[in-house]
């Protein structure tokens, strides 16, 4: 009733259905707002919920293998599909653990041209090769943070090798050189892979495997938590000022979301442009 009277208060009759929708979501928000600063919440937990967004069991299984496995020191391996948060996940990891004041280097491992993958990870001296310049790589770089290798299974068996070599030893020599350099990072990796199949087909190092596959985890897909779909949808349509309407909201916990998070957000996207000035997304404005 408080909140009603507030609302009735803010608009006069006759409305306009855009005045009368904003006045009321606006209420709302500011009342739940209300109802949050009540509580003592932790802001050093706080990216916890900010980034890893949900309520789900899964996504809170998520939330307590990230700070258990944040205090370790050991490398992590994340299976997942594309979309499904992996990244977000390796983050977290990284800004819980002790290396947080080091670098986070996240690294697409299909991005990584073969001729110029040892330059990029261990540096060069110049004269290396042509136009070698005296540089830095990744492993310098990341010296007291976090690697995050996504797509690890892209690794050629030569870089496999010689990546293990880092992690056991961490050292390494620069393209071209003979001095000597030491790193001591965390490398957290990723797949949508099955790497002990790979590993049986010969396309991964068994030895590599287990020197990664130490901490790991499952990041599941969005259609096995799609409870978290109404929490995700609200906060990425907040920037919009849009909201959806009940019927759209169905119509998305129906979909199976091959490319799960980033596919809703990419779906909601469109929606927003296709709705134009309307402030409330219906299932006509979706694609799916």
């Amino acid at each position: 009733a408080f909140a009603t009277n507030m609302i009735l208060g803010c608009f006069s009759i006759p409305y306009e259905f855009n005045i009368l929708h904003n006045t009321i979501q606006n209420t709302l928000e500011g009342k739940i707002i209300r109802i949050i600063d009540m509580y003592d919440i932790d802001p050093v937990t706080a990216p916890l919920y900010t980034k890893l967004q949900g309520q789900s069991i899964e996504i809170q299984m998520i939330r307590n293998f990230i700070l258990q496995t944040a205090q370790q020191n050991s490398h992590v391996l994340l299976y997942g599909e594309s979309g499904s948060g992996k990244e977000v996940v390796a983050s977290l990891i990284h800004y819980y653990s002790k290396n947080r004041p080091g670098r986070y280097l996240p690294i697409n491992t299909t991005c990584i041209a073969e001729d110029l993958a040892e330059s990029l990870l261990f540096g060069s001296c110049k004269g290396a090769y042509t136009g070698a310049i005296d540089k830095e790589g990744l492993f310098s770089e990341a010296d007291q943070g976090t690697l995050f290798f996504d797509e690890i299974e892209n690794l050629t068996l030569n870089l496999q090798a010689k990546l293990l070599r880092v992690l056991e030893t961490h050292e390494y020599y620069k393209l071209g050189g003979t001095q000597k350099y030491s790193s001591d990072f965390r490398l957290i990796c990723a797949t949508n892979c099955d790497l002990q199949e790979m590993v049986d087909q010969g396309l991964f190092r068994l030895d590599l495997f287990y020197r990664l596959d130490v901490a790991h985890l499952i990041v599941p897909p969005l259609r096995q938590h799609k409870e978290d779909i109404g929490v995700l949808a609200y906060n990425y349509l907040k920037q919009t000022r849009k909201h959806l309407s009940r019927e759209a909201l169905s119509l998305l916990c129906k979909y199976n979301w091959p490319g799960n998070v980033r596919e809703l957000f990419n779906c909601l996207e469109r929606a927003v442009f296709a709705a134009k000035a309307s402030p409330v997304l219906f299932p006509q404005h979706f694609d799916i």
